[in-house]
C-alpha cells in the first residue's frame, strides 16, 4: 500500500524566527521577578512543610534569559540564579517555560496540567516529588501518579 507524501512528513518544530528571539528574551527578563517572588514564597512553604529533598528544583526560560535554582541542602534553602547555583548535580526537577506563566501556575491562578497539555511549560525529572510539591502548593489537586 502507497502513503503519500503528506502523511509521511514528520511535523516541523516550531522555534521563533532569528529576529523574534531578543523580543521573546526581553519578554522572560521582565517575567523574572515575578518568578523569583512566587518561587520565594514556594520554598519557605515548602521548607517549613519538610517536603524538600537535598538538591535543586531548576526552572527557567529556556530563552537565554536566564533561571532560578531553589536548592536545599542541610543548611537552609535559597534561591539562586541558574548560573550562580554552585551544584554540578543534575536538578531533581527541570521546568522549562515563559516565566509569567510558571509563577501563575505556582501562585494557583494557571492550570498546571492544562499549561503542560497545551505545550504552555516542559517538565523533567522526578515527576512523582514534582506531584508533591504540587499537591503542597494547591498548584495540582490530584497527584500526577
Amino acid at each position: 500500500m502507497a502513503t503519500s507524501k503528506a502523511s509521511a512528513k514528520k511535523p516541523t518544530k516550531r522555534v521563533a524566527s532569528p529576529a523574534a528571539q531578543p523580543k521573546l528574551e526581553a519578554q522572560h527578563r521582565a517575567g523574572m521577578p515575578a518568578l523569583h517572588a512566587a518561587l520565594t514564597s514556594a520554598g519557605d512553604i515548602l521548607a517549613a512543610a519538610k517536603l524538600l529533598r537535598s538538591g535543586r528544583i531548576v526552572v527557567h526560560s529556556g530563552s537565554g534569559a536566564g533561571g532560578l535554582a531553589l536548592e536545599h541542602s542541610e543548611g537552609g534553602t535559597r534561591l539562586v540564579p541558574l548560573d550562580a547555583s554552585e551544584s554540578a548535580a543534575p536538578p531533581h526537577v527541570e521546568v522549562i517555560g515563559d516565566p509569567r506563566r510558571i509563577a501563575a501556575i505556582v501562585r494557583g491562578e494557571k492550570d498546571a496540567r492544562m499549561q503542560f497539555f497545551a505545550g504552555g511549560i516542559r517538565v523533567r525529572g522526578d515527576i512523582a516529588y514534582l506531584s508533591e510539591i504540587g499537591m503542597k502548593l494547591g498548584f495540582l489537586d490530584r497527584p500526577l501518579i
